[in-house]
């Protein structure tokens, strides 16, 4: 009878670099013990072994010390799996992305064997990512090591490490199961610039993959990991199209590139790094491009146009709305107002935490800081005063000539707009990572900080 040293190898996360692996007897006497008493002539499975140590950890009849060294033997096999998690991502894409499997083990794996739960008295401090998975695990849903996996690789900390190199852990068909066709025409028209005549082909594919995909998906409740569309599923999307030259091949392989072009478009609005076109580029693609009407050239000169037209239009919204919090500020307290340019500058163009900007403005609490800078209202009055300027530009300089009805629509759209950048913003700022904010927003804000800095 022999059972895994997994489950009394602890790995965690090695200062120097690396990880370290430690034995503990007292866990392994306990898990030979336990199976010693059951079955001395059988090996355990992975699965029995875990629905085993669950068992005892779980037992309130049970004493205190045989549920903690059961908790121990589980997060000893969770660490192992962790690396094996990891190891595996380095493999996929390390090389080409220019990491290695102990960056990524520098993100989950924190677990420590002295760890026995988070305080009753702060219930908000850290809690390891291993005994966090060991909390969750339901033995009922799935076996440890997929859920080890799972939740390793939907760890904002992980995540957040590989958008920065451009990966973004999803695969094509979940993608497009939760793209609404609008966000699709928006992204592609005004991210991509991609011509309205392929626009429109596009969005006529997705509607037909989710008449068939998604509701197929939702039918049979479906869950976990979407595999690829069947050869019957993608006749039956043929079918819906209008346009009838179709056939189920191209149809999947555009289905692959609009999920990729979607994925570009989410690792760039989660602050990760890829390919990127200049914006006079990407407009002379447009008008040389010999697949491209009149229709799509124009089409591209005005989204040039109001390109420029709407960064011009964040720019100046972030100036006059920090002009006003300053010269409100300076007439209750002039140096209220200074820590207040100074904590704006810290946090957008840093990216420092509240918590660590707090004694360099001289105030003891975070919360001190989150009140002076009031960010939601500062977001909020920027959007106001875009919407207050961009419908004036699109009646006057671009010279559009609307009907009340398609004025209202033409404010939803750019009130959308202006959401999006305001929400990326706003998930910025959720997570600040010690470095200069990415987002749209807090590049405008930064660069009038740094433009004004003397005059302010």
């Amino acid at each position: 009878m022999t059972i895994a040293s997994t489950y009394w190898t602890f790995f965690r996360i090695n200062p120097a670099g690396g990880y370290l692996t430690t034995e503990l007897p007292l866990v392994k006497t306990f898990c030979q013990e336990q199976w010693l008493d059951r079955n001395p002539e059988v090996s355990p499975s992975d699965q029995q072994m875990q629905r085993h140590l669950l068992t005892i950890y779980k037992a309130p009849a049970e004493t205190m010390e045989r549920r903690r060294l059961a908790a121990l033997s589980l997060r000893c096999y969770i660490s192992g799996q962790i690396v094996q998690v990891c190891t595996h991502l380095d493999n996929q894409f390390g090389r080409t992305n220019g990491f290695t499997r102990h960056d990524l083990l520098a993100c989950v794996l924190n677990d420590i064997p002295e760890f026995s739960g988070p305080s009753t008295d702060q219930p908000k401090t850290f809690v390891p990512t291993g005994y966090d998975i060991l909390q969750t695990f339901d033995a009922q849903q799935s076996s440890l090591s997929t859920w080890v996996s799972l939740r390793i690789r939907r760890s904002s900390e992980l995540n957040t490490f590989l958008l920065a190199h451009g990966i973004y852990l999803i695969s094509d068909w979940a993608i497009l199961n939760d793209t609404q066709l609008r966000q699709l025409e928006r992204i592609f028209a005004l991210f991509h610039r991609l011509p309205a005549t392929l626009i429109r082909q596009d969005v006529q594919i997705l509607a037909s993959y989710h008449a068939i995909y998604r509701h197929d998906r939702l039918q049979r409740k479906s869950q976990g990991r979407c595999s690829p569309p069947t050869e019957e599923q993608l006749q039956r999307m043929v079918a819906l199209l209008p346009d009838q030259g179709w056939s189920p091949r191209p149809v999947l392989q555009r289905l692959r590139e609009i999920a990729e072009l979607l994925r570009e478009y989410r690792i760039h609005a989660r602050k990760g790094q890829v390919r990127q076109l200049a914006l006079d580029d990407r407009v002379s693609e447009g008008l040389t491009d010999p697949r491209f009407s009149e229709d799509d050239r124009e089409q591209a000169e005005f989204l040039a146009l109001f390109r420029r037209e709407f960064d011009s239009t964040l720019e100046r919204a972030i100036a006059q709305v920090i002009q006003q919090r300053v010269a409100a500020l300076e007439r209750k307290d002039a140096q209220k107002a200074r820590n207040f340019l100074q904590a704006l500058e810290l946090f957008h163009c840093q990216g420092l935490a509240m918590g660590r900007i707090a004694p360099l403005i001289q105030v003891k609490q975070q919360f001190e800081v989150s009140r002076l800078l009031k960010l939601k209202d500062l977001r909020d009055a920027v959007r106001l005063t875009m919407l207050q300027h961009l419908p004036r530009f699109l009646l006057t300089t671009a010279g559009l000539n609307l009907q009340p009805d398609r004025l209202q629509q033409v404010d939803a759209a750019l009130d959308q707009l202006i959401q999006a950048v305001i929400q990326e913003a706003e998930a910025e700022a959720a997570h600040p990572q010690s470095q200069c904010l990415q987002s749209h927003f807090a590049r405008s804000l930064c660069c009038y900080l740094k433009e004004h800095r003397e005059a302010l």
